[in-house]
């Protein structure tokens, strides 16, 4: 009688879990992810969501097509992300690039981060435009208090690039999202 009662007792224990595990994944999908990535994709020029949940903090990563903003775009997914998810999100952007506008990219990072240090924002905004004019690329490039926000295209190509900084201290970003 006492094996039946630790079977019965380990059954219950397994359904249990089972069934709290599957509870909480069905929360985490359709309660979380499915909602902001449902949210993020109603911003114009979004194509494409995946929300990462990684441990007390989320990833997004967006794919976009043409935007006219790049900075009012991502301050929109950022906002519908935290919002909904917390404020350990972190938004990561992508175009759809090619590799002239990556070289292109690859080359100007010296100068960017040069102009950071220096905190020469003029220069900085004033020269990749002209670099990318020389290559026959539109560039748009926007700051706010914490990113700078680089958009390049090239006919049907749409390089994105957010690059945080702060704006007291010479403390230059650790990564720089590439898209």
């Amino acid at each position: 009688m006492s094996r039946f009662r630790f079977l019965v007792a380990g059954l219950a224990f397994v359904v249990t879990l089972g069934i709290f595990i599957t509870g909480w994944n069905l929360y985490r999908t359709y309660g979380l992810i499915r909602p902001v990535e449902q949210q993020v994709q109603e911003i114009p020029g979004v194509e494409q969501v995946t929300v990462l949940l990684e441990g007390k903090g989320a990833v997004v990563r967006v794919t976009l097509g043409a935007v006219d903003d790049l900075k009012s775009t991502y301050r929109a997914i950022e906002q519908t992300a935290t919002d909904r998810l917390g404020v350990q999100t972190t938004v990561e952007v992508r175009g759809h690039s090619n590799p002239a506008l990556d070289r292109w990219w690859d080359e100007q990072q010296p100068l960017l981060y040069e102009d950071l240090e220096k905190s020469s924002f003029r220069d900085l905004v004033k020269a990749l435009e002209d670099s990318a004019a020389r290559r026959h690329y539109q560039c748009r490039v926007t700051m706010d208090a914490n990113r700078i926000y680089v958009q390049v295209s090239d006919q049907r190509s749409f390089l994105y690039q957010v690059v945080p900084y702060r704006m007291m201290g010479t403390a230059l970003p650790s990564t720089v999202q590439k898209g």
